[in-house]
């Protein structure tokens, strides 16, 4: 939690000083079963492990996992 605060307060500080960053959106072309969503083990922890692997100076990514069991359209899984 104290390394998410940190990565936060230098990005804040950032924008504070009128340091632009750049947005994507992609939603991955499957869906991730309601079984299989644990970030303790695969497919999730991989991801979330390459996210964390992203240079601090390069912005931040996340993943919404999405809710697969919806009748919507884009309930896939996101990164952002």
């Amino acid at each position: 939690m104290a390394d998410t605060g940190a990565r936060c307060a230098v990005q804040m500080c950032d924008l504070l000083n009128g340091v632009r960053y750049e947005k994507a959106f992609l939603q991955l072309p499957y869906l991730l079963l309601l079984h299989a969503r644990s970030t303790d083990m695969t497919p999730c922890k991989e991801i979330c492990d390459t996210l964390y692997k992203l240079p601090t100076n390069r912005g931040q990514g996340d993943i919404a996992l999405g809710f697969p069991a919806a009748d919507l359209p884009k309930t896939r899984a996101s990164c952002v």
